[in-house]
């Protein structure tokens, strides 16, 4: 390769770096991987390109798949459902596990389930978690919803809330037949 002169609208002197180092470059990486000194393209300085290239890379960066959704609110999360967990006892279960469809977004945080042990209080933070579900141990609230919080501390939609029903449980058979091992 020789100097300058080859390429329309260069001045200056300049070294380009040989072509089989830029295989796999676009041109305007090739462009910006010119060694010298000078302006590249009619008063357009190395400083300048790579500053330009550096914003738009810095642009491109901030597109909208890292949003929460439509006006940056996250989605409500998806059926969501619980299962009372058994203790042997049959009127007090040993917990509830609450589980909910995953949000599929970069601006995820954590979820934030919410409880209250009767319908005439006001909700309460039950606690928080990265997971897609919730474990509360003992006898479980009366009433649970989930909510997402973004990268920010922002809540989103809240999901439809479920009521505990303890009432739901198998019921107790009316006989038990054992087989013993031992016969012999």
């Amino acid at each position: 390769m020789s100097s300058g002169g080859d390429i329309p609208g260069r001045t200056g002197n300049f070294k380009p770096l040989p072509d089989n180092n830029l295989r796999g470059f676009t041109a305007a990486a090739r462009s910006l991987l010119l060694i010298g000194s000078g302006t590249l393209f009619r008063g357009v300085t190395m400083r300048r390109m790579i500053a330009g290239l550096a914003a738009m890379l810095w642009v491109a960066g901030c597109d909208n798949s890292t949003t929460a959704g439509p006006g940056g609110v996250l989605p409500a999360p998806a059926n969501f459902y619980y299962e009372l967990e058994p203790s042997g006892d049959p009127v007090r279960p040993m917990g509830v596990l609450l589980a909910w469809d995953p949000i599929l977004s970069d601006a995820l945080l954590v979820y934030r389930v919410y409880s209250r042990p009767d319908l005439n209080v006001d909700f309460g933070l039950r606690g928080e978690t990265t997971s897609i579900t919730f474990h509360d141990n003992g006898d479980p609230d009366l009433e649970y919803f989930v909510v997402p919080v973004d990268v920010e501390g922002f809540e989103g939609i809240a999901s439809t809330s479920v009521i505990i029903d303890e009432r739901l449980r198998l019921e107790s058979p009316a006989w038990i037949v054992g087989t013993s091992l031992d016969e012999g």
